[in-house]
Order: structure tokens, then C-alpha cells, then sequence
């Protein structure tokens, strides 16, 4: 009897243990749903699971361990929603659906072929020296921020914008810890690793959702980065390495961008966070691009495919880790923006004085709340464009 009662409280014990944190708060049976349970979503209360060996609950994307992995079960953060755009059945556009999304798509695959073939109608870009170590530099602090032992993030990447930390991501960093730690005589050996595990990312593309794609194009934007080097003999980061990651750059983007600016479309929490990591992501990736260019004495054009799509968004909104809480900043960002929402395109230069007069003052008013990542975005464009 002392056994089967033993067994019973082991039993209670586990199943509160597995209930997320406000249904063991309030003693009240968890369905265990994953991310929300049916009681917080009925409640719209966060609802938060913590591991078996550990009472805190925490951020993570990331596998501390090399090459790690976890199942959604054992991801102990608060996770909204997530899908790629707004939902049909809201009434609100789809980005699959749009069809300028195809087209920006595909001008984000071709567009290496600018260095070879003369774009028609496209302006250069003109950078110099100067800007171009700035870029660089700031990109490659991202894959710094990436190998520390601590929870900070490259700033393109969102802690919740994956309910489990990707196997890809855990073995990337593991990488590229591998190469900052690299012993004498390993280089070929670790750039070989490198170079297998990229090209299984591209290989594998085609089987990947929406949330799978958006991690293996910041995997392999971060190798990319963190193995560039304007002075190798033999670089790791190639023509062709710049070819792959524009194809998965586009991949990712056909599944949606979030591509209106204006005040009228919304997201849910979930939505948004998906859409502007993947916008970030693209960003750094033609940030990048015109380094590799710059480097190979090839032509960067100005990117008039992405011109309409949003500006990073304000660092309220970026660091928000609460549905209630976003829901709140977004209420007061859309309030700010009378009419459309930022656009890449404000940052740059119009010959038409009157629309350069009005990005002038969009520009003013969007860089008063941005964060470091949005930063780094107005500075370099304003760099490059003399302004």
C-alpha cells in the first residue's frame, strides 16, 4: 500500500511538473498543449513550461551543448503563435498569395548575376573603403555575439522565432567555435566540416518549413560571415557561396515578408516575429553581398526589389517577451505613422526635392527608435548615400 501510494504522489508530482507554469500556479489541470495550453489561450495569460530538472524559465534558441538538439517539449520559453503572415481566414492578405512576392523572390535569386550582366535601369551603388569595413566589421561581431557562453542573439535572429532550438543552428555554432579554438594544422579539417554542413543546408532546402528555412538561411549567412576573409588564398566564401545563400535568401522570402508597410495590415505577435527576422536576415544578406562585391571589384546596384518592404522595426518591439506587451508598443507604433508605416525606400536619396524632402523627415522620425540592429542600418545607408 506505502508502494502504490508512493507511486501515486511520484505520479501527481510528474504531472504538475509537465503543466505549464499558471495551471501548476493555480493547481488546475494543463491539457499540456504546446506553445499555449487551452487554458492560458482561453485566459490569454503567458503560458511558460520549465524543464523537469529546473525551476526558472528562460529565452533560448540555442543548444548550449555542441550539436544539440530538443523537441519542442523540452523548450522552456513562453512561445506565441507563430505561422508565416496573417491568417486568410482573418480577412487579411496573405504574403503567399501575393504576386509581387514571386517576383521580389525572384530578383533576390538572380541578383548575383548583376556582377556579369549589366541590370537594366539599376543605379550603383556607390561604396567606398570606408563603409564597406564598417559593414564588415559589424557583421562579424554578430558571429562573435553567436560563440559566446551566453543567451545574446545576432540581432537578426529572434529568440522566439522557433518553438525548439534547430539542430542546424547548435551545429554552427558548434563550428564556428571549433574554427576560434582551432589548433594548429586544423584549419583544412574544420573548413572542410564547414563547407559539408552548408551544402547539406542548401541541398536540403527543399524539404524545410517555413521556420526551418528561416534558420538555415541565418546558418548559413553566419558561416558566411565568420569565414570571409578579403585576404584567404583560398576562401571559403566564394562566388558560389554568395549564389547559394541569395537561392536560400529567396527560399525564404517566397514563404512571405510581410511585404505592406502600411498601418492597416497586422500581425499577430507570433506573425510578426517570424517576418522580421526573416526581413532582417535578408538585409545582413545583401549587406554581406555588397562586401563580397566590393572585394571582387564587382558593381553593387541598389536594391529596388526590397525598397518596399518595412524598416527594421523599433527596439520596443524587437525586445518585447509578452503578447500583452508587443500588442501594446505595436498599438502605439502604428499611431506614430499616420500613414504608412517606415520603408526601406525612406532611407535612400530622390531626385524629386518634395519626396526627398518627406523621406528626410520619415528618416528623422524612424531612427529615433531603433535599436543597434536598425542603427547599423540607417548609418551605412546614410554612408553610402551621402547623407
Amino acid at each position: 500500500m506505502r508502494r502504490q501510494t508512493d507511486r501515486s504522489q511520484k505520479s501527481s508530482f510528474t504531472s504538475r511538473r509537465k503543466s505549464c507554469q499558471s495551471c501548476a500556479d493555480a493547481k488546475a489541470r494543463c491539457t499540456l498543449q504546446r506553445p499555449l495550453c487551452s487554458r492560458c489561450r482561453a485566459k490569454g495569460t503567458p503560458c511558460q513550461y520549465v524543464t523537469p530538472d529546473s525551476d526558472s524559465t528562460h529565452l533560448s534558441l540555442l543548444s548550449s551543448e555542441s550539436g544539440g538538439s530538443h523537441s519542442p517539449d523540452d523548450l522552456p520559453i513562453p512561445m506565441p503563435t507563430v505561422h508565416s503572415g496573417p491568417s486568410p481566414a482573418s480577412g487579411a492578405p496573405s504574403d503567399d498569395s501575393n504576386p509581387s512576392q514571386s517576383a521580389e523572390s525572384a530578383q533576390i535569386a538572380a541578383r548575383w548575376l548583376n556582377s556579369f550582366i549589366v541590370p537594366v535601369g539599376k543605379r550603383v551603388k556607390p561604396l567606398t573603403s570606408r563603409v564597406v569595413n564598417i559593414m564588415l566589421r559589424v557583421l562579424k561581431s554578430y558571429t562573435r555575439i553567436l560563440v559566446k557562453d551566453d543567451p545574446t542573439l545576432p540581432p537578426f535572429m529572434h529568440p522566439l522565432q522557433s518553438p525548439a532550438p534547430q539542430p542546424m543552428m547548435a551545429n554552427c555554432r558548434s563550428i564556428l567555435r571549433m574554427w576560434d579554438n582551432r589548433a594548429p594544422g586544423s584549419e583544412s579539417m574544420i573548413m572542410d566540416t564547414a563547407r559539408r554542413e552548408m551544402q547539406k543546408l542548401i541541398d536540403d532546402r527543399l524539404t524545410y518549413d517555413d521556420l526551418t528555412l528561416l534558420t538555415a538561411c541565418q546558418a548559413y549567412l553566419l558561416y558566411s560571415i565568420h569565414f570571409f576573409s578579403p585576404d584567404a588564398e583560398s576562401p571559403i566564401v566564394d562566388t558560389g557561396t554568395l549564389i547559394s545563400l541569395l537561392d536560400l535568401a529567396s527560399a525564404m522570402s517566397s514563404k512571405g515578408l510581410g511585404t505592406a508597410a502600411n498601418r492597416t495590415d497586422r500581425h499577430t505577435w507570433g506573425s510578426w516575429i517570424v517576418m522580421e527576422a526573416k526581413r532582417r536576415t535578408l538585409y545582413s544578406v545583401y549587406i554581406l553581398e555588397n562586401v563580397i562585391d566590393f572585394h571582387q571589384n564587382a558593381p553593387s546596384y541598389i536594391a529596388d526589389e526590397i525598397g518596399r518592404l518595412p524598416s527594421p522595426s523599433p527596439k520596443a518591439l524587437w525586445d518585447a517577451r509578452q503578447a500583452d506587451v508587443w500588442e501594446r508598443e505595436y498599438e502605439c507604433y502604428i499611431a506614430e505613422w499616420p500613414m504608412d508605416l517606415p520603408r526601406v525606400e525612406d532611407l535612400w536619396p530622390h531626385p524629386v526635392e518634395s519626396v526627398a524632402r518627406e523621406r528626410r523627415q520619415r528618416k528623422d522620425h524612424f531612427v529615433e527608435s531603433v535599436d543597434e540592429y536598425g542603427m547599423f542600418f540607417y548609418t551605412i545607408t546614410s554612408m553610402v548615400h551621402g547623407s
